[in-house]
């Protein structure tokens, strides 16, 4: 029995509240029964009862869009599908849900103020408190606030959306500014208290590489009460709101927090009005909110004296949460770091400025519980002090935070050391999803990097569910830069379009990039204008390479890699065209990606060489197909030639590039090899150092070396796509390729896929006699399968079922078949 398996709206499941046009989406999963599709389907949009939007079509479209024009503000939606499939089901979703916010107004068209309590109380917690009566019953009612530091709200004494932090998201607040709505469900006729908490976040504390905002906390509020007899009324900010300070004496996204539990707030003064408010575009936000995703407990603690050291096990990014009995006026201090010295002391080299400490002073409770609100930290390791004999009751976890991108995708293998290198990559990834892909959680930086994001984009959307976290980052960026002299190199600033191919590519999710398209051709234009001879000379090239840890020896290989990339733009540039069926903007693109390859031939291959010989300069062009076939295979041989007989020599790009092009060439062993190799620089060296995460740098210590930095996370480009084989040959996954491969070694091998189509499953198995494949492809798509060949005389079986010749080729080392939905068994036997 078939069902529904996903049902999104702007990439995002459940409730929540949208201003944007809508794309829908809906996907199912696999199970025994095949060849199974949609024939026809049903989509009705509604409002308060209302339809407001229905299509009926045939075939297998799974996604729509619909005009935002047809949408009202501050109203709730529902949306169903029902389908037909070819197999005789019908198929009724359950009714899903969501609201709209402003819809592009501004606040100040409803008469709220930009209210603040001037900057002198920039580094610590404030409170914007207003008191109301309502005298009738309601039916429905949200809040709607941006504020430039990070928010906590609160209605009648209960904390809303309290599993979610770091609101609102972090945004260049000259262009865009995201607000946050919160349902008010616990309104009461009478007297109520809305409450407004700001600290940390992204001011004038914030690094000078991030988007920040320098005037002051301040606030925007909005709360729409509709009541039960259809009347409506709102509370906005305004002089009325009273100001208080908070029990969190001090916050810093960076230095930590201090928290006195002894202390009594009191009121500070009114809310001042009239100060300055970003001047970007508002919009509520749809980026999946940074929650709680799991808690650690230590592994082990030593304790001297009146101080604890801690190990959490493995790297994280987040928070301490401490359980205290201790009497009044007892200070707790939890310092984290990454690291520890030889001899057992905290080492906090890798936080470089940023100070990591928080404090709590008890209030005397029989049982007090402490986790701090405005800030984080990136850490294995914690210090704690103020031990005493006093404190007659004390534990300790880390809560782990990050955006909620879950997904199915999993892989595991045989090898163990293939196995750690997966874990490290998906928890490094995980720890800098926050409002933006970060650099690194430890460190007083934790800005948007567009190099270090475009290097892992593909392996994150391989492992998680990227598309509502990837639509914030692009619009983001997209508008992040205002002239010429804001855009960088490629390895940089060419995220922006390699970014909205990607969408493209795995999410199908044309509208939401047609929407953004003259942004597009913006910035590829200053690449145009940037590079008249068809070739890029500048920019950080493949970053972090082994080193002699200068500022000049971190960049390497950097015309090559900038002029790859530079076509890379070109060709993803074209193929987005394409989809968006503007012919004369592809054939444009479509020659200045011919113009640089003939520059780069020229300039950088020689015979069977690029440029210098160095590794990163045969993998590039090989990775983004530059180089005609009969040029690429003598450029692979010396690349062969180079891993051979030479240690890693690889950056950022190099090593993303390796992951993808030793597959792309069947070389598996190779990269095996490669990665198995125990001595600096390689994986397996800082794994053998106790590494639980993706270093900075290959070396264990160096100048600014994080430990949790995600942007060698290009690694992980080997897994599903590299060694599971599987890859989209239709944008969304709706026809995609499956063509595994175990290297010498080893023996098994399985690789589950949340794709926008459903979860593909495969599982490999090598034996004696022959190969078996167990595949699960979702309902509503078609699998080309390649299945390793073992050679010589053999029978294919489907189950128990022997397939005649006709039902498969043999090429080029794999047995082909072309599949629709269902679950397979196949098993490739050698005849004795």
């Amino acid at each position: 029995m078939t069902d529904f398996f996903r049902l999104t709206c702007n990439g995002a499941d459940g409730p929540l509240c949208i201003d944007t046009a809508p794309t829908f989406a809906w996907s199912f999963g696999s199970g025994w029964e095949r060849d199974v599709f949609q024939r026809s389907f049903a989509f009705v949009l509604s409002c308060e009862g209302v339809t407001v939007f229905e299509r009926r079509g045939k075939g297998r479209i799974t996604r729509l869009t619909v005009p935002k024009k047809l949408l009202r503000p501050f109203s709730q939606y529902v949306w169903t599908v029902s389908v037909r499939l070819s197999d005789g089901q019908d198929l009724t979703s359950k009714p899903q849900h969501f609201s709209t916010g402003l819809l592009g107004d501004r606040f100040g068209a409803h008469g709220a103020l930009w209210m603040t309590a001037g900057e002198k109380y920039e580094r610590q917690a404030i409170r914007f408190n207003k008191r109301f009566c309502l005298h009738k019953p309601v039916q429905r009612a949200a809040a709607y606030v941006f504020s430039t530091a990070w928010q906590r709200v609160s209605l009648n004494g209960v904390t809303l959306r309290e599993d979610e932090f770091f609101l609102p998201p972090n945004t260049p607040y000259a262009q865009k500014c995201l607000y946050v709505d919160y349902p008010l469900e616990n309104l009461k006729v009478g007297g109520n208290e809305f409450s407004l908490l700001l600290g940390g976040g992204y001011t004038s504390c914030y690094s000078q590489w991030g988007w920040r905002w320098q005037q002051g906390k301040g606030a925007y509020v909005l709360i729409r009460i509709r009541y039960a007899d259809g009347t409506t009324e709102e509370i906005v900010s305004d002089a009325s709101w009273e100001v208080l300070d908070d029990r969190i004496r001090s916050c810093d996204m960076y230095d930590g927090e201090d928290f006195d539990a002894t202390y009594t707030p009191r009121r500070l003064c009114f809310a001042e009005t009239g100060g300055t408010a970003p001047a970007g575009c508002y919009a509520v936000s749809e980026m999946p909110p940074v929650r709680r995703i799991r808690r650690i407990v230590p592994l082990s603690c030593r304790k001297s004296g009146t101080v604890g050291l801690f190990d959490m096990g493995e790297m994280l990014s987040g928070l301490v949460r401490i359980c205290i009995t201790a009497p009044r006026g007892h200070r707790i201090t939890l310092q984290t770091s990454e690291l520890i010295e030889p001899d057992g002391r905290l080492c906090t080299a890798s936080n470089y400025k940023a100070k990591s400490c928080d404090s709590y002073i008890s209030g005397g409770d029989a049982y007090e519980v402490y986790m701090p609100t405005f800030t984080y930290h990136g850490f294995r390791y914690l210090k704690i002090g103020g031990l005493t004999k006093d404190v007659t009751h004390f534990s300790v976890e880390a809560i782990v935070l990050s955006a909620d991108v879950d997904s199915q995708s999993r892989f595991s293998c045989s090898d163990s050391t293939l196995e750690r290198l997966y874990e490290n990559t998906v928890r490094t990834l995980r720890n800098n999803f926050t409002a933006i892909p970060t650099d690194c959680p430890s460190r007083n930086e934790r800005t948007p990097c567009l190099m270090d994001s475009q290097c892992v984009e593909k392996v994150a959307m391989d492992q998680f569910r990227m598309q509502a976290y990837y639509r914030k980052w692009l619009d983001d960026i997209l508008v992040a830069a205002d002239d010429i002299e804001d855009h960088g190199n490629p390895d940089w600033d060419g995220d922006r379009i390699l970014l909205a191919y990607r969408l493209i590519e795995e999410y199908d999710d044309r509208d939401f990039v047609r929407q953004r398209y003259p942004l597009l051709k913006r910035y590829v234009r200053v690449f145009e204008e940037k590079s008249a001879d068809h070739l890029w000379r500048e920019g950080f090239g493949d970053w972090c390479h082994p080193n002699e840890n200068t500022w000049e020896s971190f960049h390497s290989c950097v015309p090559v890699v900038n002029s790859s990339l530079l076509f890379a733009v070109y060709d993803r540039m074209e193929r987005i065209a394409r989809v968006l069926g503007k012919e004369k903007d592809a054939a444009h693109y479509a020659e200045k990606r011919q113009a640089v390859r003939t520059a780069f031939l020229s300039e950088y291959l020689h015979g069977e060489i690029v440029g210098e010989g160095k590794q990163t300069e045969q993998l590039m062009p090989l990775s983004v197909g530059l180089l005609p076939a009969a040029e690429a295979d003598r450029v692979f041989l010396t690349l062969k030639n180079c891993l051979d007989t030479q240690p890693l020599d690889l950056g950022i790009f190099g090593v993303q590039a390796l992951a993808r092009v030793l597959p792309e060439r069947k070389a598996y062993d190779l990269l095996l090899e490669l990665l198995h190799r125990p001595t600096y620089p390689g994986f397996l060296d800082q794994i053998a150092d106790g590494a639980t995460s993706l270093w900075e740098q290959w070396s264990s210590r160096g100048r600014m070396n994080s430990h949790d930095h995600a942007m060698f996370g290009g690694v992980g480009e080997m897994f599903a796509a590299g060694l599971g084989g599987i890859r989209p040959l239709e944008n969304g996954y709706t026809r995609f390729a499956v063509f595994p491969r175990l290297p010498q070694g080893m023996s098994w091998l399985r690789c589950d896929r949340d794709t926008a189509a459903g979860v593909i499953r495969l599982a490999i198995y090598r034996y004696t006699v022959g190969v078996e494949l167990h595949i699960d492809v979702p309902v509503n798509t078609t699998a080309e399968i390649g299945l390793p060949d073992p050679g010589g005389d053999m029978t294919l079986f489907d189950g128990e079922l022997r397939l005649p010749d006709t039902a498969f080729s043999r090429t080029d080392g794999y047995i082909r078949m072309t599949v629709g939905s269902g679950r397979y068994r196949f098993r490739a036997v050698k005849k004795r």
